[in-house]
């Protein structure tokens, strides 16, 4: 709706003698201030329809032999795959090697490529003629910035003189980047930035179209209002702004004003982070009780930071509740909240990734172990709504366990309800390729190919477990 100014020559004329001019303006703000900080981010749009990970895949099914000493493309081994955001790419890469031709002993080399730069470089022994064998590599890589990478298998032959080779290769390349969706429905606009009152003439007025606005000096606005005689402007606090009706003028304080116009004090985030509306608390160390209405707000996956005994935690977001958020990361403590925050951004100020957790017991499907392995370090990390773990341990001096080995870790962990998840594990000491996989809440199983023991005394082994939740 337009308004009406009127325009007198003096505080005196107002409501007595009529106006020196009527100026009809469709939209403007006055005031004494810059422009205010941009308003909050309104509440998220609906959520998309579900999408894919990007994700690319290449086979090889026929035998392909290799005796170049240094790595060379293994043929038809080669895609690409593109980001949209800076993130990682996974590479899941399975293979049969056999002895191509000849009858003595060679070894052969296999190992990832990206963009030029060759990784987890793995090596098998075959002992001659007809001789077998099987393997895995999974390699995750550094966060990539957006754009498209070449992914190829390569191989060499490292040592002997018959031809080892590739009798089948399976490649499966994904960016770590979470599903993309169709774009949701537009959340409602913020509210507007506060203005702060000052009282030179180089910062009198705004002029703006839908919210966007533009700080004006004294005489840039009398040309843009045709006035040649604008009155004074009022230098105290107690009278920043008039508002009227039909020439029925108020003085306002600037906080009354503020009120009257709907503008809101809180400052945009610039670092990731969004202020949490409503009141936070304790409800345990991995639940938070929140303000009705969470699922329009909170999503799994999203971040959380908040300030509880003057310590900061963080934590990733796995369950949505009307008025509960269950949370992976920090262990909260029973303590008032406050400094609220969450972010739906990849990689908000501060926020940590990775997070540990505590080692788990160590059984067996055969001969119990002698003495426990050593753990060495488990961990994980959130993108979207996919969970990625890692651990590595120590078989003892003096190990003792058969068959599968089993990790079991303390209730709830684990992020997510997940029963089943299969992934990979590697006995880095012996160059022993495995699996890993979980048919079980919070339980890992780890073996060889053939479901034996993967390690025996004093080995290194690594295994890792990726599922949606």
């Amino acid at each position: 709706m337009p308004t009406v100014i009127n325009v007198y020559d003096t505080v005196a004329s107002i409501g007595v003698n009529d106006p020196e001019a009527s100026l009809t303006i469709y939209e403007m703000f006055i005031g004494v201030g810059p422009t205010g900080a941009t308003g909050a981010t309104g509440p998220a749009g609906a959520s998309g329809v579900a999408g894919k990970l990007p994700n690319s895949y290449a086979e090889l099914s026929s035998p392909e032999g290799v005796t170049s000493a240094t790595l060379v493309d293994i043929p038809g081994m080669s895609t690409t795959i593109t980001l949209e955001e800076a993130v990682e790419i996974a590479v899941l890469c399975s293979f049969e090697l056999q002895t191509q031709d000849g009858s003595s002993a060679s070894t052969i080399g296999i190992a990832v490529n990206i963009n030029g730069t060759d990784y987890d470089s793995y090596s098998r022994y075959l002992s001659g003629s007809n001789d077998t064998g099987i393997g895995a590599i999974t390699h995750r890589s550094s966060e990539l910035a957006p754009g498209t990478y070449t992914v190829k298998m390569r191989f060499q032959r490292t040592s002997g003189v018959s031809t080892p080779g590739v009798n089948h290769m399976d490649m499966l390349v994904m960016g770590l980047q979470g599903a993309q969706g169709a774009d949701g429905t537009d959340g409602i606009d913020g509210t507007n930035g506060t203005v702060t009152a000052v009282t030179d003439a180089t910062s009198d007025m705004l002029f703006g179209v839908t919210n966007v606005w533009t700080k004006k000096t004294l005489a840039e606005s009398k040309t843009i209002l045709g006035i040649t005689n604008a009155p004074n402007v009022a230098t105290d606090a107690t009278s920043d702004m008039m508002f009227g009706v039909a020439n029925a003028w108020a003085k306002k304080t600037l906080a009354e004003g503020k009120t009257l116009l709907g503008v809101d004090v809180l400052q945009a985030s610039v670092n990731g982070w969004t202020p949490a509306t409503g009141t936070w608390t304790y409800a345990s160390a991995t639940t938070i009780t929140v303000p009705s209405g969470a699922a329009a707000i909170y999503s799994v996956g999203d971040k959380i930071k908040l300030t509880a005994n003057s310590v900061v935690l963080y934590a990733y977001i796995v369950t949505v509740a009307d008025t509960l958020l269950t949370v992976a990361g920090n262990a909260l403590t029973n303590h008032t909240f406050s400094g609220c925050y969450y972010s739906k951004a990849s990689s908000p100020l501060g926020f940590p990734q990775w997070f540990d957790l505590t080692g788990p017991t160590w059984t067996t499907t055969g001969t119990a172990f002698t003495n426990q392995p050593t753990n060495n370090a488990q961990k994980f990390s959130i993108v979207g709504r996919q969970v990625f773990f890692t651990g590595t341990m120590t078989t003892h001096a003096t190990s003792g366990g058969t068959g599968v080995f089993i990790a079991t870790f303390t209730a709830g962990q684990l992020p997510g309800l997940v029963t089943y998840a299969s992934g990979s594990a590697y006995n880095i000491t012996d160059g022993m390729a495995g699996l890993s996989f979980l048919t079980v809440t919070d339980t890992i199983r780890i073996a060889k190919y053939d479901y034996t023991a993967i390690a025996g005394n004093s080995k290194l082994v690594t295994y890792q477990i990726n599922y949606l939740i």
